[in-house]
């Protein structure tokens, strides 16, 4: 994730990097950090104290801390575990300070009340804890919790497989998901893009949509959702090459159906074949890279894939 240069800046350089992750133990607490989907920072760190029962004061002063800080994003404060979400920041050199800013207040003030550190999950500190790959979240745990997790996550699985989605209201379900980002695609186009945001709203409206009608998203139903997909991007390509030729033709008394239905024609004639397909392969390019992850999360979900896995140090 970070340089060694860099990762040495971060919390006093007590925490190792990974590549994938970052853990360690800050001044005693055990801290793990993993980047989220949206490059932001997930950062995990263990904490009770018998004088405060849930972390209610813990989370009162996290929360404090977001009206003076701009580092800090979300805040979800359990029982024994901090999970704090940090901002954006988009240059790496500065990811330590950032990190620091949201982080070593909140390390102070555990230890400043006495505050103890053990599994993220039942806190106990009579065990050996181990940082534990839960489906790619890094987490601190004993073994008694690790195997409760993996177990629950089995359970789940096997519900998952049990559930059948309902094909056609579901294919329904993501052909009117997928217009929403046919309209984005085609707003976008009228600016003079093609942006990857137009496929990862697509992706999420098309799965949202197959959930809603067909009641759950299994494999087939991801399956369903990556062909509307692909149709949907095919289809958006055609009425945004569509609109541009019935602006030129429309003098000539050319409707925009018209243009829509001989767009091939028309995309010949005028020598633009080239130009037609580069611009339809750009669009498929960042449809990938825009929904790419919400697409293999989604085959995840629809088979109940887990992971539970004890790191190395």
């Amino acid at each position: 994730m970070l340089s060694n240069k860099l990762c040495s800046q971060l919390l006093d350089g007590s925490l190792t990097d990974h590549k994938t992750y970052i853990s360690g133990t800050c001044r005693g607490y055990y801290v793990t950090v993993n980047t989220a989907e949206n490059g932001m920072y997930i950062i995990n760190i263990s904490a009770h104290s018998e004088s405060d029962p849930g972390n209610a004061a813990l989370r009162d002063f996290i929360e404090s801390r977001k009206n003076v800080t701009n580092q800090i994003q979300s805040v979800n404060v359990s029982n024994n575990n901090a999970s704090i979400v940090s901002t954006r920041t988009f240059l790496i050199k500065k990811v330590p300070a950032h990190l620091n800013e949201a982080i070593m207040p909140i390390i102070d003030f555990l230890e400043s009340n006495r505050y103890v550190s053990g599994c993220m999950q039942c806190g106990t500190q009579m065990s050996e804890v181990d940082c534990y790959d839960i489906n790619g979240s890094h987490r601190y745990l004993c073994s008694d919790c690790a195997v409760k997790i993996e177990s629950a996550l089995s359970d789940k699985k096997q519900d998952v497989l049990s559930n059948k989605s309902n094909l056609i209201p579901g294919i329904v379900g993501a052909l009117l998901g997928s217009m929403l980002g046919c309209l984005v695609y085609f707003l976008i186009w009228q600016l003079g893009y093609i942006a990857a945001i137009a496929g990862l709203i697509t992706a999420v409206c098309t799965f949202k949509g197959y959930e809603m009608f067909g009641k759950v998203i299994d494999k087939k139903g991801v399956i369903v959702c990556v062909l509307v997909i692909i149709f949907s991007v095919f289809f958006a390509n055609q009425i945004v090459w569509a609109y541009d030729a019935f602006k030129a033709y429309k003098d000539d008394g050319i409707g925009f159906f018209e243009c829509f239905r001989y767009i091939n024609d028309v995309v010949k004639l005028n020598e633009l074949t080239g130009q037609y397909y580069g611009n339809l392969a750009m669009a498929y390019l960042m449809t990938l890279l825009g929904s790419y992850r919400n697409i293999v999360n989604a085959f995840k979900s629809s088979t109940g894939s887990f992971k539970v896995k004890k790191m190395k140090d």
